[in-house]
C-alpha cells in the first residue's frame, strides 16, 4: 500500500510523477479532476514559494546580523557617551538625570577589609 509523502521532496516527487503518469497515459486517465496545466501551475506555484522563502530567509539572516552590529556599535557610543557625562558632570546625580542616567551607587567598605564574618579569624581564649 502506498504512503501519501510526509516531506516537501517527495510530495513535489510525487506530484511531478502525478503529472507525468496522466499525460503519457491519457487513454486510461482522459479526465483528471485538475487538468494537466492546473497541476502543473500548482507545482510552479509551490517551487517558487519555496524559492521565495530561500531569499526572505537568507534576508532576515543578513538583516540580524545587520541589527546586532548596529545595537552593540551603539551601546559602546552610549557607553562612551556616558562616560563622558560621568567626567564632565563629575557624578553629580542631578547633572546626570537630565540626560537619562545617574551617578554610580557608592561601593560600600566593610570593616576588616571586607572580610565576612565567617572568614574572620577568631580570638583563641586560651592565649588570654
Amino acid at each position: 500500500m502506498a504512503r501519501f509523502p510526509s516531506t516537501q521532496a517527495d510530495t513535489v516527487a510525487l506530484a511531478q510523477d502525478i503529472l507525468k503518469g496522466f499525460e503519457q497515459n491519457k487513454k486510461i486517465y482522459p479526465k483528471p479532476p485538475i487538468e494537466p496545466p492546473d497541476f502543473q501551475a500548482a507545482i510552479d506555484g509551490y517551487i517558487q514559494a519555496t524559492d521565495e522563502l530561500a531569499v526572505v530567509r537568507a534576508a532576515s539572516i543578513a538583516a540580524t546580523k545587520k541589527r546586532a552590529k548596529a545595537l552593540n556599535d551603539l551601546k559602546r557610543k552610549i557607553r562612551w557617551q556616558i562616560q563622558y557625562a560621568q567626567y564632565i558632570a563629575n557624578n553629580d546625580d542631578k547633572k546626570l538625570k537630565l540626560l537619562g542616567w545617574g551617578a554610580p551607587k557608592q561601593r560600600v567598605r566593610r570593616k576588616g577589609g571586607g572580610a565576612s564574618p565567617e572568614k574572620q579569624p577568631q580570638e583563641n581564649a586560651d592565649n588570654g
